[in-house]
């Protein structure tokens, strides 16, 4: 299969996709955004990040399915899907290790990676 794209078909008709773009994150965001991506996909997709350097093109895989989508700001899809988180798993920007164990906790207890400097009261 060398050269073909493969795709797999597993979207329900009907759904809108809300597409958000990283270019202006921060590393701490897009950990935050990603760990949001991870809880709300987990039933069926809803979210993707899109970026300007993705091989096949930022929509190619949502045009071949003939999904709609529309752009949010990830803090927008927090908000949008927070009653399916639990909670934060906070970092340690000191301990660049946190990020890994973080990481692992939050898959298991649907919770959200955060750093320090992504908090806003």
């Amino acid at each position: 299969m060398a050269g073909r794209s493969v795709t797999a078909n597993f979207f329900h008709p009907g759904s809108r996709f809300g597409l958000y773009r990283p270019q202006s994150c921060s590393g701490a965001e897009i950990d935050l955004f990603a760990s949001l991506e991870g809880i709300v996909n987990r039933t069926r997709p809803r979210i993707a990040c899109v970026n300007r350097r993705d091989r096949e093109g930022k929509f190619t895989w949502l045009d071949l399915h003939k999904l709609s989508y529309g752009m949010v700001s990830g803090y927008d899809a927090i908000l949008t899907y927070r009653t399916n988180v639990t909670g934060l798993v906070v970092t340690d920007p000191g301990q660049p290790h946190t990020l890994n164990l973080a990481t692992t906790m939050a898959g298991v207890n649907n919770e959200l990676i955060c750093d320090p400097s992504c908090w806003r009261p």
